[in-house]
Order: structure tokens, then C-alpha cells, then sequence
């Protein structure tokens, strides 16, 4: 999406209004699934991964560029139970993100991967993460 500003100025003779666009800005999407391998192997849905040591609820998600410069931050869901056993998922949703070479998302305390600006665009700025393991 890119956004548009409206610039004018009294000059003799009237208003002269000018529309500039500005910086293309983008919504990131992201799901963040947890696995406990042990419990999925067991098959045993009654383990609380996503509450037991993971703390991926409510945590914090930050976007960096490639500068390492803070360009979006947001907050992950409620946990939802996964379809696998043993494993729980949280999503979140980051918006007004820049249009930079690089992206660098992080949850919580669990560094995540740095994608390019054509894998974002590919992807339609969505993200699909896995952790635990």
C-alpha cells in the first residue's frame, strides 16, 4: 500500500494543492507453531508447550532491516491448540512496516529468520515460523 499526502500552498492567484505519495508500507502476517517433539511422538495433546517454557502468548514481535534498525513491532495472540499433538500455535499481525531490502522478525526472545524483500513479496508478506524441536 502506499500512502498519500495532500502539500499545499497560498501563492497570488489561489491555493495550489500537490499530492505526493510516501514510503510503501506493508502488513507482515505471521503464524508461530510450537512443537514439543517428545509429546508429539507420544501423541500426548494434554502437554502445555506453548505455556510451559516457550511463553510465546502475548509475547512481543519486532521487524528489523538489514540495519538492524526497528521498523515494526506487535504482539502475538492467544494460544491455539495445533492440529498436531504436542504442539500449540500463536499468530500476530505487524502493520505499517517500510518497504526495506531486509526483514528480520523476532518473538519473544526466540530469533526468527531474515527474509529478502522478493521472498516477502512472494510470500505475500506472510510468514509461517516453527519452534521447538
Amino acid at each position: 500500500m502506499r500512502l498519500w499526502s495532500l502539500d499545499y500552498s497560498w501563492q497570488a492567484g489561489g491555493f495550489f494543492f500537490l499530492f505526493t505519495s510516501g514510503d510503501t508500507i506493508h502488513t507482515i502476517k505471521g503464524n508461530l507453531l510450537v512443537v514439543d517433539v517428545e509429546a508429539t511422538i507420544a501423541n500426548d495433546a494434554s502437554v502445555d508447550v506453548c505455556g510451559g517454557g516457550y511463553d510465546v502468548e502475548g509475547a512481543s514481535v519486532e521487524v528489523r532491516d538489514g540495519e538492524n534498525n526497528l521498523i515494526g513491532t506487535a504482539t502475538t495472540g492467544t494460544n491455539k491448540q495445533a492440529d498436531v499433538p504436542g504442539a500449540c500455535e500463536v499468530d500476530f499481525t505487524v502493520n505499517d512496516v517500510p518497504e526495506v531490502a531486509f526483514y528480520k522478525i523476532t518473538v519473544g526472545t526466540h530469533d526468527g529468520p531474515s527474509y529478502t524483500l522478493a521472498e516477502m513479496q512472494r510470500s505475500n508478506w506472510k510468514v509461517s515460523l516453527t519452534l521447538g524441536g
